[in-house]
């Protein structure tokens, strides 16, 4: 169920480089403004969800403190203007000069650091299919930034003579 759920997300974020990439007229400050209020709504919409399938919501805010709430409102607002905001502006901004196909290939590195940050802050173990997946990432990128359309293009040339 887990590489299902992770295989549905890559497609649901390859949508959104599309999309990103098809409004790429659009002012990228625009892009942001309109990616944070609707995550706002979103996350608006999630809580009486949630809460509603017993999630344990309500025990949570039952027990939660003054500074509970306030340390939620300040993640909130963290994730909300930086990680969505900054991150959808920079992405709209930086679509504007590349195509949608090279982009995605960059987004595609976002795993990888989390993993090596991962190792890094937290300690976690990267194993070998970890570092594998890590390095075809990174050739994927290097490939496109030479120009892989030489390559595919030569590569298809020597296969039609062959």
């Amino acid at each position: 169920m887990g590489t299902m759920l992770s295989l549905t997300s890559a497609a649901f974020y390859a949508m959104h480089t599309l999309r990103l990439s098809a409004y790429c007229d659009v002012d990228a400050t625009t892009q942001a403004a309109g990616q944070v209020l609707i995550n706002a709504a979103l996350d608006v919409l999630a809580l009486p969800i949630a809460w509603g399938m017993g999630s344990g919501l309500h025990h949570y805010f039952r027990k939660a403190t003054a500074a509970d709430v306030w340390n939620l409102a300040i993640g909130a607002l963290w994730n909300g203007l930086l990680v969505v905001g900054a991150t959808t502006w920079a992405m709209s901004y930086a679509q504007q000069a590349f195509e949608a196909t090279t982009a995605a290939l960059a987004y595609a590195t976002e795993p990888l650091f989390a993993a090596l940050f991962a190792a890094a802050i937290l300690h976690d173990h990267l194993g070998a299919m970890q570092l594998g997946g890590g390095a075809l990432v990174i050739l994927a990128n290097v490939l496109a930034a030479i120009g892989a359309r030489t390559v595919t293009t030569t590569v298809a040339r020597c296969c039609r003579r062959g």
